[in-house]
């Protein structure tokens, strides 16, 4: 992993110590931490220093999702077996990134965890994986406050102004309303080329007027 100031044309430098690919990166609304997760395990980082802070106990094979919450301590890693196994429990901790341990594990999932969002506001929490319905979580009390059933896909988030959830599947993004819970358009953003191939990841504007894919 590296660390970049987006005014300078090399790294800061190179934080080590991944064995394997690294999947997930954020970094904490304060700027302080940075989390990284890699199929072996998930790092948090002092983002001024570059140093490794804490590596987090985890119980599972194979880590996919790790997000902070905006404008809070907490954070969210998710994951599950390794090879994916859907009758095997998948993981989702909500961690407080301070002290580096566990806030509260959410149980019931199967398959794999693969991505994680918060809405703005902190309070909500999205995932989806494999194995999974995409589902919104109360994040105070852990409850499921929605399941939804239409969206078929592993990969969603919430837009930044949290009027929007986006699922990725293929050629495609549905957009759903984030408060009717339904949706409101499919959009084929390869626009008909065949050659165009698969989409991974979205990114929003902060008012939620546009997003790039």
């Amino acid at each position: 992993v590296r660390r970049w100031n987006i005014r300078q044309d090399a790294p800061t430098n190179m934080l080590t110590g991944h064995a394997d690919e690294v999947l997930t990166i954020d970094i904490s609304s304060d700027s302080q931490w940075l989390v990284t997760a890699s199929p072996r395990g998930v790092k948090l980082w002092d983002v001024q220093t570059g140093r490794l802070w804490k590596q987090l106990d985890l119980p599972v094979e194979h880590f996919s999702a790790a997000a902070f919450a905006p404008g809070s301590n907490r954070l969210v890693v998710g994951g599950g077996p390794f090879p994916i196994d859907d009758q095997a429990p998948a993981y989702l901790g909500i961690w407080d990134s301070k002290w580096g341990m566990v806030h509260q594990q959410i149980t019931g999932l199967v398959g794999k965890v693969w991505t994680v969002s918060f809405s703005p506001d902190g309070k909500r929490m999205l995932t989806a994986g494999y194995h999974q319905t995409p589902t919104i979580w109360n994040v105070a009390s852990g409850a499921i406050e929605a399941e939804l059933d239409g969206l078929s896909t592993h990969r969603v988030w919430f837009s930044r102004d949290g009027n929007y959830i986006a699922g990725l599947k293929g050629r495609f993004v549905d957009l759903w309303d984030a408060n009717g819970l339904n949706r409101v358009r499919r959009i084929d953003v390869t626009d008909g080329d065949d050659d165009a191939g698969s989409t991974h990841c979205i990114a929003f504007s902060a008012d939620g007027k546009l997003f790039a894919v």
